[in-house]
């Protein structure tokens, strides 16, 4: 009888403390305290080979970048030094490259549930070609198509991102411009970066399968174009002064190779004052170390130039030639340039009394070609990126679309096209589809370089050349001409970077 008493108190003590209790709490972390830093790649993925479209130029100025927190105000993030209202994308030239977009911002540690780019000043750059074999854009053909200012979102990918304090994390943005325009045929007749699934955001990761980069490293921020300052010989850092990007702070180490212009293969190469073409690589820290430095040698004193796309074959008679921009530099004072052009602007170009013109080869394997040495355009051919040393421009009043330049010098430079792989061999393979106004009536060799001095090519979406036949691939590479120019090159392109789609 106790027993069962003491068995029935018991039972009910027992009832009586886990009805007291309740169930047992879980109880939520700590809210994430402190700060992560944040870098930015911009990058973009072409439309297909097979939409068969001449887009010469795509450029947006960008506004604003945010990240929208899980809970509180969204938080900006800054963009690369100087460049608040003036940061210039150029999207032809990024579907091969990378841009440097923001570099270590400190934001605060948390999850983020998507991020916007605000973008203004939008223009597109096409023309026509439909007769098969025929270089350069059609006769009347050139077109530009504007954009309204507007926001691209992306809320997949790498998001929801969560970072942490003290963490240091790069992310890759990408804008597909097959969704931000609308074509029919070879027209484009429209272009709406604000559309749905334009952008999307990945995480920046080294080493992987789809780049060649090593640990620590991030990504290729290739082709940077500017004026040298603030060179220091005990830290081996210089400021390169960009048109459209802002000044960039980079870093030369032990691993940096000199284009072979530079006789002393050295860090003395770098100097003040100097127009120049740097690759580098972005660093987990978000800073970034130059892989290649390339001084571009006009001999004119003032550093105005001017980059851009040839649109047509060039006149001998007059040593004229047309071009649509996509970079410059402005001279440190009393440019004749600044403010006055941007990427997608035409302008008619006039060579007088010109240096030599040259190949900005940074090293590159090259064939034996006609346009280095020359003093005349007839070389020049569409489809090639040259440069142009500046002794006179006038912008255009609005009579007509095209500005006009007077060039004392001029240098081969890197295209930026697309294509699909037909022999997938190395260190040589074909290619067809390119864009209609380049001409080709074969497919066109491209040149891979794999050892210095100088340069190589880089690889992003696959660690070496792994393509298969069908792939697509984009270029940033000199064009030295089809087999069916005047003087046929051993092969088309000397490729700087291969990137697979």
């Amino acid at each position: 009888m106790n027993r069962i008493l003491f068995g029935l108190l018991s039972s009910s003590l027992m009832f009586f403390v886990c009805a007291c209790s309740g169930l047992p709490k879980t109880v939520p972390p700590p809210p994430l305290s402190g700060n992560a830093t944040l870098s930015l790649a911009l990058r973009a993925t072409p439309p297909s080979p097979s939409a068969n479209l001449s887009i010469l130029t795509f450029r947006a100025m960008v506004t604003g970048v945010s990240l929208t927190p899980s809970s509180g105000s969204a938080v900006s993030v800054g963009l690369v030094s100087g460049t608040t209202n003036s940061y210039v994308a150029e999207f032809t030239r990024l579907q091969s490259d990378s841009a440097l977009l923001s570099a270590a911002v400190s934001v605060p540690a948390g999850t983020y549930n998507s991020l916007s780019v605000t973008f203004s000043d939008v223009l597109l750059t096409f023309c026509t070609q439909p007769s098969s074999g025929v270089p350069g854009c059609s006769s009347g053909s050139l077109g530009q198509v504007t954009g309204s200012a507007g926001g691209a979102t992306t809320s997949s990918g790498a998001f929801p991102l969560t970072v942490t304090s003290g963490e240091k994390v790069g992310l890759a943005l990408d804008v597909n411009i097959a969704n931000a325009i609308t074509a029919s045929g070879q027209t484009i007749s429209a272009v709406n970066l604000a559309a749905t699934n334009v952008l999307t955001a990945t995480v920046l990761q080294a080493p992987s399968s789809t780049t060649d980069l090593s640990s620590g490293q991030l990504a290729h921020i290739d082709d940077l174009y500017g004026i040298v300052s603030n060179v220091s010989a005990s830290a081996q850092s210089f400021t390169l002064q960009t048109a459209y990007r802002g000044a960039v702070y980079i870093t030369a180490n032990s691993s940096t190779t000199y284009d072979p212009v530079c006789s002393t293969q050295s860090f003395s190469c770098v100097t003040s004052g100097a127009l120049a073409a740097v690759d580098a690589i972005l660093k987990a820290d978000g800073t970034l170390a130059v892989r290649n430095y390339s001084p571009v040698p006009f001999t004119a004193a003032a550093k105005d130039t001017i980059e851009g796309v040839v649109t047509v074959p060039p006149s001998s008679v007059n040593q004229v030639f047309d071009i649509a921009v996509t970079d410059a530099s402005f001279a440190a004072s009393n440019s004749l340039l600044s403010g006055s052009v941007h990427p997608g602007d035409l302008v008619i170009v006039g060579v007088v009394t010109p240096q030599a013109f040259f190949v900005a080869s940074e090293g590159l394997t090259i064939p034996t070609n006609s346009f280095g040495g020359s003093t005349d355009v007839s070389p020049i051919q569409p489809g090639q990126t040259v440069a142009i040393s500046v002794s006179g421009f006038t912008p255009t009043d609005g009579s007509s679309a095209f500005a006009t330049a007077t060039a004392n010098g001029v240098a081969l430079r890197f295209s930026h096209v697309t294509g699909t792989v037909v022999s997938p061999t190395s260190p040589q393979f074909s290619a067809t589809s390119f864009p209609p106004y380049f001409g080709f009536t074969t497919n066109p060799l491209v040149q891979i370089t794999t050892s210095g001095p100088g340069t190589t090519t880089d690889f992003d979406g696959t660690s070496s050349f792994t393509e298969v036949a069908g792939d697509t691939v984009s270029i940033s590479g000199l064009y030295f001409g089809s087999t069916t120019s005047p003087t046929p090159p051993a092969w088309s392109f000397s490729a700087a970077t291969i990137r697979k789609h």
